[in-house]
């Protein structure tokens, strides 16, 4: 269920808001999340700054939504939408962990 609820907002992300790509950031600790996560197809992308998890180690997850739509309902265009950047200090709206 936990599963289904991640991969929900993929497809609208990419076909109604253009977004290429979503991250997420999870504490080592919580190794549900990490699971659910790797079900969705999120893949591992590099160290979470702690200021970012509540003071708690972690690590940034990402998905490539270009396999989440089919190519005829791909937005066109140049359109660089990215929901954050792994180089970005904005942390993410709503960390899981």
């Amino acid at each position: 269920m936990a599963t289904a609820a991640v991969r929900e907002p993929c497809r609208p992300a990419a076909t109604r808001y253009g977004l290429r790509t979503l991250r997420a950031a999870i504490a080592h600790r919580n190794a549900a999340s990490r699971k659910v996560l790797a079900k969705a197809g999120f893949v591992p992308a590099g160290p979470a700054d702690p200021a970012h998890l509540g003071g708690e180690p972690g690590t940034w997850y990402r998905r490539d939504l270009a396999h989440a739509i089919p190519p005829e309902e791909r937005p066109r265009g140049d359109r660089q939408a990215i929901a954050g950047d792994l180089t970005s200090s904005t942390p993410p709206i709503a960390p899981l962990g």
